[in-house]
């Protein structure tokens, strides 16, 4: 159970902090969230991102040769119907939710990580997904900023069931 108290002196909330819940040996598959109380706070929710590995070789742009019916393969060259690299490249990086340096061969990224959305967790609302998901509460603050407001939530944690854990 964790409990976000604001009051007139502190009327916002911000968390910078992603986690992701438990260790390896815990073998944690499912985080459930239920938020049970909120009270003069302007819409809370949970961010989500996962992390992406980066090869660059599968991101690339390079000619591409087809198969015809007539002569075998043949070239057939992105430039011949209207594509560039700066368009297919730029247009790549947004598909995948990523700045065109982080697919750059040039720039070898280290963790890359891939913003998968977020979801409002007003009272009453349980918000579960699995553990591969970092995840962390959004910003958020008092509706009217000269009374107190709190906001109080539950986490569960769904065990693999096939794992057996020492209870010794």
């Amino acid at each position: 159970m964790e409990n976000i108290e604001l009051t007139p002196q502190t009327p916002s909330y911000s968390n910078n902090t992603w986690e992701l819940e438990g260790q390896s040996n815990e073998h944690i598959v499912a985080v459930a969230v239920f938020a049970y109380e909120v009270a003069n706070i302007i819409q809370p929710g949970i961010e989500f991102r996962q992390h992406t590995n980066l090869k660059n070789s599968y991101y690339q742009y390079y000619e591409e040769v087809f198969p015809t019916i007539d002569d075998g393969w043949r070239d057939l060259y992105p430039s011949r119907v209207g594509k560039s690299y700066e368009k297919e490249f730029k247009a790549m990086a947004s598909i995948l939710g990523f700045a065109p340096r982080d697919l750059s061969a040039r720039f070898d990224s280290g963790m890359s990580f891939q913003t998968t959305g977020s979801v409002a967790t007003p009272q009453g609302r349980l918000v579960t997904f699995p553990n591969v998901l970092e995840h962390r509460l959004e910003p958020f603050e008092l509706s009217d900023p000269t009374r107190p407001g709190h906001y109080r939530y539950i986490k569960l944690y769904l065990v693999d069931p096939q794992c057996t854990t020492s209870t010794a």
